[in-house]
């Protein structure tokens, strides 16, 4: 990641708060998990800015939101679509994880990994913060079943890719 990107997200970020924590932890952990299932660049940097203009669930307050054009000059026109996108569709989990398949358009398949990285994300945070208490919210017992769901549609996913790619590896 560049000066530029790392340099605007920072300020951007780093005082607004996202579920009782930083935004900018968020938004960082959210560019890593994507990293970690191996997604590509533009799909990482789309995954550090996701909620840059806000979504349905979290609202910016106060704060003079970056223009389309802004966010396309730092992290590119793609990035910044698949942004935009997620900003502004509602009910993300019906629309960008329910519907997906291996047969859906790239650009689905990029939000689709995104919106996955953000619940993961806040996943984890809710298993840390729950880590010393003797019950198990809904929210998280929720959580859970979506990441599960998700994950074995990602695993057959990549299996599906490489078994349709193998000739790339020979």
């Amino acid at each position: 990641m560049n000066y530029i990107i790392s340099n605007f997200i920072t300020n951007y970020a780093k005082d607004m708060k996202h579920c009782d924590r930083s935004f900018l932890d968020h938004l960082i952990n959210t560019y890593n998990i994507l990293k970690k299932l191996n997604q590509k660049e533009d799909v990482c940097l789309a995954g550090l800015f996701h909620s840059v203009y806000g979504t349905e669930e979290f609202k910016i307050k106060n704060m003079l939101l970056p223009t389309r054009a802004e966010i396309q000059n730092i992290i590119g026109i793609y990035s910044e679509s698949l942004v935009y996108s997620f900003s502004i569709q509602k009910n993300k989990d019906e629309e960008f994880l329910k519907n997906f398949n291996e047969n859906c358009l790239q650009k689905d398949i990029d939000l689709f990994f995104i919106s996955y990285a953000n619940l993961k994300e806040m996943k984890n945070t809710i298993d840390k913060k729950l880590l010393n208490e003797v019950f198990v919210s809904k929210e998280l017992e929720s959580l859970n079943f979506i990441i599960n769901e998700y994950e074995e549609k990602i695993f057959l996913y990549n299996n599906n890719f490489l078994n349709n790619n193998i000739n790339l590896f020979f």
